[in-house]
């Protein structure tokens, strides 16, 4: 895997070994605890990461983020006055078998 073509910053309020996973290649998740080994990531741990939500116009988009991997560290500010959660950065990158293809795509229901 190489190149950048696409970033999507996603906020999440609920928490769970999982979703803290996200932020860890190459970690494992069993019964709660989060495992994980500092090293070269490989292409393997590189996952698709799909958003689905309702566009501005109230169908339902689901736009795929390719070969995703996180940019960054994990943000969890707190706040008693605005809508808190973990904020992950996530770089979708370019397949190496076909590097002319962009690593996202973007659909609606109902037609694209």
């Amino acid at each position: 895997v190489s190149g950048c073509a696409v970033r999507a910053e996603i906020m999440v309020n609920q928490f769970s070994a999982v979703k803290l996973g996200w932020a860890l290649p190459r970690s494992q998740v069993a019964g709660g605890a989060i495992t994980w080994t500092i090293g070269r990531v490989p292409t393997t741990a590189y996952k698709d990461l799909v958003l689905v939500g309702p566009a501005l116009d109230g169908r339902t988009m689901t736009v795929t983020i390719e070969n995703a991997c996180p940019e960054s560290s994990i943000e969890i500010p707190f706040g008693k006055e605005e809508f808190t959660g973990m904020s992950l950065t996530f770089i979708g990158h370019y397949d190496k078998t076909t590097p002319l293809e962009a690593p996202f795509s973007i659909a609606f229901a109902g037609g694209s």
